[in-house]
C-alpha cells in the first residue's frame, strides 16, 4: 500500500494557501476523483478564507492573529482527511497508485519512513516554553536553531548546543509561529540539518 505525504507540519502559512490552492486544481481537472471527501469546494473555501486571514494578521493586532491561525488549523482539517481520501483512492488501483498519488499534486510517503517523526516540538505546562525532541543518536551532540521567519537561511539563530536529544526552550512569544531544527554534531563534523518543524505559541 502507498501512502501520502502532505508535510503540512512543516509548511509556513503562505505555502499552505498554495498548495492548497493547487490540489484542489490538479483534483479538478483528474478524471481519479469522482467524489472527493472533504468536498473540493470545501476546501478552496478554507483556503481562502486562510488567505483573507494571513493578509489581515500580516497588519497587525492579536485578534487577527487568533483568527488567523484558527483559519488555518480550519485548512487543515479539511487537508488531512482530502489525504486520506487521495490514498484510498490510489490503494484501489494499486498499478496506477503513485500516477494518481501525483495527479492530485500530492506526494507519495516514502517506503520505509517510520512513523515517529525525527524532530518533535510540543509546549510545555510553562508558559512560552516548548520541549524539542529529536530522536536520539548515541554519543553524538546536537545543534538546535529556531527562526520566526524561514525565507532565508540568514534568520535562523542557534539556540543551543546539547548532548541530550530533548531540549527546553524558554521566553517565547504568544501568537507567534516558531521553526525549529537540529543537526547532529558527530565530533568535530556538522551534519545537515534536519527539515524543520513548526509550532504556533499558545
Amino acid at each position: 500500500m502507498v501512502k501520502v505525504k502532505l508535510g503540512l507540519q512543516v509548511k509556513s502559512i503562505p505555502s499552505k494557501i498554495v498548495f492548497g490552492d493547487s490540489v484542489v486544481g490538479s483534483m479538478t481537472a483528474s478524471t481519479f476523483f469522482k467524489t472527493p471527501q472533504p468536498p473540493l469546494a470545501d476546501v478552496l473555501a478554507a483556503s481562502d478564507a486562510l488567505k483573507v486571514a494571513a493578509s489581515k494578521a500580516s497588519k497587525g493586532g492579536k485578534a487577527a492573529t487568533e483568527a488567523m491561525y484558527s483559519a488555518e488549523a480550519a485548512f487543515d482539517s479539511l487537508m488531512i482527511p482530502l489525504g486520506y481520501y487521495v490514498e484510498g483512492v490510489a490503494n484501489a488501483l494499486p498499478d496506477q497508485a503513485v500516477e494518481i498519488i501525483n495527479s492530485a499534486n500530492m506526494e507519495v510517503k516514502r517506503k520505509g519512513s517510520i512513523d515517529i517523526p525525527l524532530l518533535q516540538v510540543k509546549q510545555t505546562d510553562i508558559p512560552q516554553t516548548v520541549i524539542v525532541r529529536r530522536k536520539a543518536v548515541r554519543g553524538n551532540s546536537y545543534l538546535l536553531q529556531m527562526s520566526t521567519n524561514i525565507a532565508s537561511d540568514a534568520n535562523w539563530q542557534t539556540v543551543k548546543v546539547s548532548t541530550i536529544a530533548s531540549i527546553m526552550v524558554d521566553g517565547l512569544q504568544s501568537l507567534t509561529r516558531y521553526w525549529f531544527r537540529v543537526a547532529l554534531i558527530k565530533g568535530n563534523q556538522q551534519q545537515d540539518f534536519c527539515d524543520p518543524v513548526t509550532i504556533v505559541i499558545d
